[in-house]
């Protein structure tokens, strides 16, 4: 008879222990975002497209069932969208500029509803009002994966003029830049980003600009994902395996997977449960699973469910929360506002 594999070295043998982050799943923005395409969808039913020029966020699953349900994403290229037949659009959470409500005026669109995520709102309106009192903007953002401007800070800048704002992706972006004491300066940022990263890039920009004025802009939600991560790794000397449910484009999803590796953890993100590699298990005693803000918890319970099928021994601890999140109070939408102008549309 050969050896007997030591259950360390099968997938999931030696897992003792599962840890689940309180903060976890859908944000506020999200949240908001995929009722007001729930209401409309079900009010549409069916009978024509709910469109929609972005991705609503940065998850490829939930992207395919709200395709399947009729959502048309047409990535801001108005050609798709039906003339003079008042389609039904909403903007995606990550923001849209003063062009977005042109276009759709000018096709004759129904605008069910500003969807941007509302702490998106507070940036744009913060930039705007910063641009008229005489400042110009630095605002810190992101690229996609496939090297595209990140949307929220191309919708921001779509509210300005050029001349305005400069979008800095890198510290290295501030190197040709050059301004006199006598211009009022502004840092805003893109709400998914690093907290510790960001401050690192204010602090440079402010050596160079010690009078430029700061703004937190990141969101609660960036935050709280990221903190309830690390104090677990504090917590904990033994995690071994971070797992994040979120999408390559989800920029707070690989935020989190970055914490996992500037640990030297394994750590991976993939926004399909069934992605999961059980090659990743072996060997491991303690995995965290966790989620970024554009996840829906069906997601983060799927892949709880498969690494139970590895792991049925391991005890799964849902972690005490170290924030207070209350998503319906905060984030309100108009659902009967919705429903009207569908409603109004089909004489019903």
């Amino acid at each position: 008879m050969g050896d007997r594999l030591n259950s360390r070295e099968i997938p999931g043998g030696g897992i003792e222990i599962i840890s689940l982050p309180y903060e976890q799943g859908p944000c506020g923005g999200v949240w908001r975002i995929l009722k007001i395409a729930d209401v409309a969808l079900e009010e549409i039913s069916g009978r024509e497209p709910l469109y929609t020029n972005h991705d609503l966020v940065h998850n490829v699953p939930l992207m395919e069932e709200y395709r399947s349900k009729g959502l048309v994403v047409f990535h801001n290229n108005w050609q798709l969208v039906p003339d003079q037949s008042k389609a039904f659009v909403i903007p995606s959470a990550h923001g849209v500029g003063p062009d977005f409500f042109v276009n759709a005026q000018r096709k004759g669109c129904i605008v069910l509803e500003d969807s941007t995520c509302q702490l998106v709102k507070k940036v744009e309106y913060r930039a705007k009002a910063a641009v008229a009192n005489g400042y110009h903007i630095l605002y810190i953002g992101s690229l996609l994966k496939n090297g595209d401007l990140h949307p929220e800070p191309d919708g921001i800048r779509r509210h300005m003029s050029p001349e305005a704002i400069d979008i800095l992706i890198k510290p290295e972006d501030i190197g040709e830049l050059n301004f006199e004491e006598n211009q009022r300066l502004m840092i805003l940022t893109q709400t998914t980003l690093s907290r510790t990263e960001t401050d690192d890039f204010v602090n440079i920009i402010k050596s160079r600009w010690p009078w430029v004025e700061v703004k937190d802009d990141i969101c609660y939600a960036t935050d709280n994902r990221q903190l309830a991560v690390s104090e677990l790794l504090s917590k904990y000397g033994d995690v071994d395996l971070l797992l994040v449910v979120g999408s390559e484009h989800s920029h707070n999803s690989q935020e989190l997977l970055k914490i996992g590796l500037k640990k030297d953890i394994q750590s991976y993100a993939f926004d399909d449960p069934n992605k999961l590699d059980p090659s990743w298990l072996i060997g491991k005693k303690h995995p965290i699973v966790t989620s970024g803000a554009s996840v829906i918890t069906p997601y983060v319970d799927q892949l709880l469910e498969r690494l139970i099928t590895f792991a049925p021994s391991a005890q799964v601890v849902y972690e005490d929360p170290v924030s207070d999140e209350n998503l319906e109070l905060v984030f309100k939408y108009q659902e009967e506002e919705i429903r009207q102008k569908i409603r109004e549309k089909y004489a019903i």
